[in-house]
């Protein structure tokens, strides 16, 4: 689980947090131990090469609040609505409508994804009609 949370873009502190949170306890030393031992077996392993000619026709994506060391933190979560595969968990400044598209948008774009499965919040309501995609 932390190899795939350091690839989906958390630091090695993000990745201690939310493991810790969930009741692993883990620290950062042994995240980037994890890093390191995973990326000597798959030459070229780099997070930001993610996504890179990935594609899905629909996305599903949400947000959630963790309490990490007394405060609370958003949470963005986007799968692969057909598979169900991880595409991206990032911390987010906040759930308003532009702040989700800012951070929804470019992963929409990369995947090229045309419809965003979702709850029904309306800030996403919005993301999606700003985007052109379906819901």
């Amino acid at each position: 689980m932390a190899v795939m949370m350091y690839i989906l873009g958390l630091s090695y502190g993000a990745v201690e947090m939310v493991l810790s949170s969930l009741g692993m306890g883990i620290g950062k030393t042994s995240v980037y131990r994890a890093v390191q031992s995973v990326a000597e077996q798959v030459p070229g392993l780099k997070r930001e090469k993610l996504l890179s000619g990935y594609k899905t026709k629909a996305v599903g994506a949400d947000v959630t609040s963790l309490h990490c060391n007394g405060e609370w933190v958003t949470v963005g979560i986007v799968v692969d609505a057909v598979n169900g595969m991880v595409l991206s968990i990032d911390e987010l400044p906040g759930e308003d409508a532009e702040q989700l598209k800012a951070w929804l948008e470019p992963i929409l774009d990369a995947v090229d994804a045309d419809v965003v499965v979702r709850d029904d919040a309306d800030a996403f309501k919005n993301v999606s009609d700003e985007t052109g995609r379906s819901q």
